[in-house]
């Protein structure tokens, strides 16, 4: 095996290990018997619908990832959005159908009427084999805020723009950023921000296009986040586009290995990949080569300068510190 292909071997394994360390730790942080590789509280927001897909997506490589699913299906469907499962599905490529009819199956046959007509009972990732016997989601601490927000003011858009505007890096947000975050329509995201206004949590800048913010520092002692916590507001991150991210990865990793795929075209795929995810990368500050300074084949070096700082950005963003415990806490007055 030549230089070239090692290259591209690293690159599944980093991607592979950045993926399941990821999916057990958001696991556990929602309250699932599930593996820790520390024991540090996690400051980043679980995003439950982007977590449930990219469990599937990756669940030949973690088996016991389809165990998580089965006992949120059990214990969290009625704190899971339908519609939101539904409208992420193209992020995680051919099979999102699959896994959605098969997440609705689980979630049905556990009495949750309401996926019942999205179920695929025949779909063998939907068996009744799946842990039923596990502890209710946990609602305390950073992590779990979308799960907070949706149950108190119900599972919405507005619940989940709420949370996203609690938790953003950013003091404010447009319509089109808060759409690109949170996986809803500008139309769903415009509408839940009129009665938000509205209502005086929110507010709305006489710019154009508009800008909407809350108190973050109100809404930290609103929700009593954990002494432990107790200087630290929530952070919001795009796990939406970061698993997707993941799982395009794995998929032309695999198919290039099964198809013994010419090297020029995996660079020339992989260059479109994170064409495809710069802007959620510039947000968290995870670097991406230029493609310039790595032309032709040679680009698998710098797939893997970018696969290792999203290693990196995880690894340093995923957990509390004493540096974390006074971020994100101005916020602009509601």
């Amino acid at each position: 095996m030549n230089d070239y292909d090692e290259i591209w071997k690293s690159v599944h394994k980093a991607t592979t290990d950045v993926a399941l360390n990821t999916a057990w730790l958001h696991w556990s942080a929602l309250g699932a018997n599930a593996y820790r590789s520390t024991n540090k509280d996690i400051a980043q927001v679980v995003d439950p619908e982007a977590l449930i897909l990219h469990s599937f997506a990756f669940r030949e490589k973690e088996p016991r990832l389809l165990e998580m699913i089965g006992w949120w299906a059990t214990t969290g469907a009625s704190l899971t959005s339908v519609h939101r499962l539904k409208s992420l599905l193209p992020e995680f490529g051919e099979r999102g159908p699959e896994f959605f009819a098969a997440f609705s199956a689980l979630a049905a046959e556990s009495g949750h009427r309401s996926w019942k007509r999205h179920a695929k009972h025949d779909n063998t990732m939907a068996s009744s084999r799946y842990s039923r016997s596990s502890p209710q989601p946990e609602t305390g601490g950073a992590a779990t805020l979308i799960i907070r927000m949706r149950a108190a003011f119900g599972t919405s858009a507005k619940s989940d723009v709420l949370s996203y505007l609690v938790s953003s890096r950013d003091n404010a947000s447009t319509v089109a950023t808060i759409s690109k975050a949170v996986g809803y329509t500008k139309t769903s995201v415009r509408d839940a921000l009129t009665d938000i206004v509205r209502s005086g949590i929110v507010h709305e800048s006489t710019a154009r296009p508009a800008e909407y913010a809350t108190n973050k520092r109100a809404w930290k002692e609103l929700l009593r986040i954990q002494p432990a916590d107790r200087e630290l507001i929530p952070r919001w991150c795009l796990w939406i586009q970061i698993f997707g991210f993941l799982s395009r990865v794995k998929e032309l990793m695999e198919t290039a290995e099964a198809k013994g795929m010419n090297e020029h075209l995996v660079a020339s795929k992989s260059r479109d990949i994170s064409d495809h995810y710069k802007n959620a990368f510039a947000y968290h500050g995870i670097i991406v080569p230029e493609h310039s300074n790595y032309p032709g084949k040679a680009y698998a070096e710098g797939f893997m300068t970018l696969c290792r700082s999203l290693a990196e950005w995880v690894e340093s963003d995923m957990y509390i510190t004493d540096d974390s415990r006074t971020e994100h806490d101005s916020g602009t007055p509601g």
